[in-house]
């Protein structure tokens, strides 16, 4: 199964993940390694994401709920700045 975000396909949900929030950063303008920790501490990134970015991982797929990403950036914040 492949995912899509902006149009790149990634072959698992957690690449996919990882690229949503990334992307979310990075369209912050978040452009240095500590404004990037600072969006990724912040309590409402997750609920941020879903209200710009939809959560959307793919044609077909469930979207992501904050819970989902919230998780997400837990567990993969050193894999999250190194894709931003």
């Amino acid at each position: 199964m492949s995912y899509a975000i902006e149009g790149i396909a990634y072959d698992t949900r957690t690449d996919a993940l990882t690229a949503l929030v990334a992307n979310w950063v990075s369209a912050g303008g978040e452009n240095d390694i500590e404004e990037i920790k600072s969006a990724l501490h912040d309590s409402d990134t997750p609920a941020e994401i879903i209200r710009e970015w939809g959560g959307e991982i793919g044609t077909g797929e469930a979207s992501a709920d904050e819970e989902e990403l919230r998780t997400h950036i837990l567990t993969h914040k050193a894999d999250i700045i190194m894709a931003t």
